[in-house]
């Protein structure tokens, strides 16, 4: 079974209508416009076979259209060949915003926030902790601050904004208990927050707070944000909310952040940042990142909305994939970049490939037992088209964790 959860008919309609050619007006919050996509990078069928089918990654390198930033038949040269795993368009080319988060543990991504700064317009360094130690707020993941790439980012696009992950880890019932206490004690916090990105060389914060305190304590921590989000206007600096899909994998709604909420916090919120992704939780191969639960995801907040307020929307985009055994009971594996190639370069011309139809994703089969469902740029640059559509950004997690030609793309 290659696909899990249940597509919604009427989605998936409106997904291909999108794709197609629909004309939804747009205000982007920049203006790239200057900046066009060469018509040769980006042409093709729009990414819809008529029938998926498996075909082989030993086909001639010659017989693709080698000017297809995108091509939608793999051939295995062109996976592995030196054009298709460097960065050869430097240049932004994609018009909506770019988010871009980098860890510490993909060091690549550092080197492309650094050297291709001109195709994003947020970046987000995933440095920081608020936790909660003997009764005292503090700061974890000081050590990781980079000032001197910082600077070197800046240097290739002194537009960008800076604006690092603030993670609430490891807080305890009792914790948040406390902090939510009473209102000196929120804004005590959102202070020590604010002064703290006032003192760094930073636009703002991506504040991850509500997916870690879950449904008991949501209703207070909207408050906090509410709170932070005002007072980071106050001094001009930004904030981004991540947020969970809002819709199953069987498309009902789980109801954790709605619209209510959004028009609630929408005044002092700068993006939210969708988790567009991790649609398959179970055992048997499924997509990643299925493109008509993602529109299905984006239209439940954005539907109603004028286009200056879809622009403030973010579409999750991955840059990793699942690896799964046949002959193994368990969840998918995350893998990333040098996982995948490492599994291409082992069986090479034996590596078969399902263009799932539905999904928009391509699925790997690497022998006997192992099936990956991996981004590529044919699947990326369908996402890109659709979030052009729907009128919102993207968020990309993370940079360090895809292959180099994915961000030819943007």
């Amino acid at each position: 079974m290659f696909f899990s959860g249940q597509m919604n008919c009427c989605s998936l309609i409106v997904l291909l209508t999108l794709l197609v050619g629909a004309n939804i007006s747009t205000i982007a919050p920049k203006n790239k416009s200057s900046k066009k996509v060469n018509k040769a990078s980006t042409a093709g069928n729009n990414g819809v076979k008529k029938e998926p089918k498996f075909t082989n990654l030993a086909g001639s390198a010659a017989e693709t259209q080698t000017s297809k930033l995108a091509p939608e038949d793999l051939c295995f040269e062109e996976m592995l060949g030196q054009n298709m795993t460097s960065v050869t368009v430097r240049e932004s080319v994609y018009d909506q915003t770019v988010l871009g988060y980098v860890t510490p543990w993909h060091n690549k991504g550092y080197d492309h926030a650094k050297f291709l700064g001109s195709k994003f317009d947020l970046i987000s360094p995933v440095w920081y902790q608020v936790r909660r130690l003997n009764g005292k707020v503090e700061f974890g993941g000081l050590q990781d601050t980079d000032y001197s790439w910082i600077q070197e980012v800046r240097a290739s696009n002194p537009a960008v904004k800076i604006v690092p992950r603030l993670l609430f880890d490891g807080w305890k019932a009792h914790d948040l208990s406390a902090l939510f206490s009473g209102e000196m004690s929120q804004t005590a916090v959102v202070e020590k927050i604010v002064n703290f990105v006032k003192e760094h060389p930073f636009d703002g914060i991506v504040c991850e707070i509500l997916l870690q305190v879950g449904y008991s304590y949501k209703l207070p921590a909207m408050h906090l944000l509410a709170h932070l989000g005002g007072a980071l206007k106050q001094h001009r600096l930004q904030l981004i909310v991540p947020l969970p899909a809002p819709l199953r994998s069987d498309g009902t709604p789980n109801m954790f952040f709605t619209v209510d909420d959004f028009k609630r916090l929408s005044p002092v919120v700068d993006y939210f940042n969708i988790m567009t992704y991790d649609y398959t939780t179970g055992p048997s191969p499924g997509p990643v990142s299925p493109a008509s639960w993602i529109t299905s995801c984006i239209l439940f907040y954005t539907k109603d909305l004028p286009a200056v307020e879809r622009s403030r929307f973010l579409m999750g985009v991955n840059f990793y994939g699942y690896k799964y055994k046949s002959n193994q009971n368990t969840p998918g594996e995350p893998i990333i970049a040098n996982g995948f190639l490492e599994l291409l370069n082992k069986y090479n011309s034996k590596t078969k490939v399902l263009w799932d139809e539905n999904a928009m994703e391509h699925l790997f089969q690497f022998g006997p037992n192992e099936k990956v469902y991996f981004p590529t740029l044919h699947s990326i640059k369908l996402r890109l088209q659709l979030a052009e559509k729907l009128g919102v950004g993207v968020g990309i997690w993370d940079l360090g964790q895809g292959l180099d030609h994915f961000l030819n793309l943007f």
